[in-house]
């Protein structure tokens, strides 16, 4: 099964989160400590995205219970981030008792908002660790309290969650769902859009996702002949000097083109897709190499494909190792 990258949830992940104690509705600190909250909270993103992760774990939960006690509901940003940090050290049991635990706190806490980002949190396990149908069911959840609290919500957080959903509805390999949520993450951007015209260029990557969506659910469904519009739109909103973009475009593209019996096109674009990424994210090469592998084969290459599929068997048995040898070491860890 060819799979959505897996680049994005973290890229949308990232617009959901508060960036300063006063973001949206309930967020209350403490008379005199807002300046001490923002600055642990700048830390601990800091040290997040610099892949301090040792000094993360450290220093991060601190400033969330910190942030809780003086009722910054920023502790829930930060709650997500140490989840989100779990996951990509691979400790996956370890990252779903923390979004348990957090998603309690949040319903302790009492703000929407909270519990919204918890069990978005819980989510992303759900996804990182491919039991997509949980997944789903949290990111519906998610999307059902914010459709019954609009107020409450940005049309910006709304379309990262339908984005969310886009994503794991396709890798459940239910592809008539995926397609039915693009035309609703459209309409929240474009609410977005509306209201902040000054964001379009820098936020139309995330336009331009919607669309290859709607090209990659398309050409699955056998439907190449609506693909080709969405595909030119995705192109207007292409940035090739943007590396994840550009490797979601050329996904989309090489759907497309293989649809409609354009192999050679759609081997370029495979090809494009492989180049751009580097050696060590094994997972997104993985996902490429099947891509042009079944290209190969369309093309009747079958040397060529033989070849990449011993390559990604091999990739597939690395990952296998590492992941058993994570799960080993944390499973003496917890218990």
């Amino acid at each position: 099964m060819r799979s959505f990258l897996t680049f994005l949830t973290s890229l949308l992940f990232a617009g959901f989160v508060c960036l300063s104690s006063s973001c949206g509705r309930g967020s209350v600190v403490v008379p005199g400590d807002s300046a001490q909250a923002d600055s642990l909270f700048s830390k601990s993103v800091d040290l997040y995205n610099s892949f301090e992760s040792e000094e993360f774990l450290e220093y991060a939960p601190a400033a969330r219970r910190y942030l809780y006690q003086h009722n910054d509901r920023r502790f829930v940003n930060l709650g997500v981030l140490i989840i989100r940090q779990y996951v990509r050290e691979g400790l996956m049991e370890t990252a779903l008792h923390s979004a348990e635990e957090l998603i309690e706190i949040c319903e302790d806490y009492g703000d929407a908002y909270c519990t919204v980002y918890a069990l978005r949190g819980l989510g992303m396990v759900y996804d990182s660790g491919e039991h997509y149908a949980k997944a789903i069911q949290a990111y519906q959840e998610c999307l059902e309290m914010m459709e019954d609290d609009k107020d409450g919500f940005r049309s910006f957080d709304r379309m990262d969650i339908v984005c969310d959903l886009i994503s794991s509805t396709h890798n459940n390999e239910d592809y008539e769902l995926s397609l039915s949520y693009c035309p609703k993450a459209l309409e929240y951007f474009n609410l977005f859009i509306s209201g902040e015209p000054d964001h379009e260029e820098a936020y139309k990557f995330l336009r331009m996702y919607i669309y290859c969506s709607y090209v990659i659910n398309l050409t699955i469904l056998d439907r190449a002949e609506e693909a080709e519009a969405y595909l030119q739109l995705a192109e207007s909103d292409y940035d090739p000097d943007n590396g994840i973009d550009s490797q979601f475009f050329n996904q989309a593209s090489a759907a497309y083109w293989s649809a409609v019996g354009q192999n050679d096109k759609a081997l370029d674009y495979a090809q494009k897709m492989l180049d751009g990424f580097p050696e060590d994210d094994s997972v997104n090469r993985l996902n490429a190499l099947d891509i042009k592998t079944e290209i190969l084969g369309d093309l009747g290459d079958y040397e060529n494909a033989y070849t990449n599929m011993r390559l990604m068997k091999e990739i597939q048995d690395t990952l296998t190792a590492a992941r058993q040898e994570i799960e080993l070491n944390e499973f003496y860890t917890l218990y």
